[in-house]
């Protein structure tokens, strides 16, 4: 008898990016970060506020905003976010393109 196995390798990339976050230091979600677990080869995540100015930007997936970065905004207020990343799968280079909104609770 001949026998087949067949392994299933799971070859994307999946980043969590929370909806909200809480900037205020009591230490649970005072960040906006990418939460992932494979190796990314390059990286870039932008928030705009809602007239479309860039607040952060960053190239590092460890960097997270801590939603202070628009001296103006108080209380409860919604941003734009974009991700650009890439990663090696085994075989081949990937590249994914997201976007979203967060809402940051002060």
């Amino acid at each position: 008898h001949d026998q087949v196995v067949v392994d299933f390798l799971d070859c994307t990339c999946p980043m969590y990016l929370p909806n909200t976050f809480t900037p205020n230091g009591d230490g649970i979600n005072d960040e906006f970060l990418a939460v992932h677990d494979c190796p990314v080869i390059t990286f870039q995540l932008v928030v705009f506020d809602r007239w479309g100015r860039e607040l952060f930007r960053s190239v590092d997936p460890d960097k997270a905003w801590k939603g202070v970065d628009d001296p103006a905004s108080t209380g409860t207020a919604l941003f734009a976010w974009t991700l650009d990343y890439s990663w090696y799968d085994g075989e081949q280079v990937n590249r994914a393109h997201r976007n979203g909104h967060v809402t940051v609770l002060r």
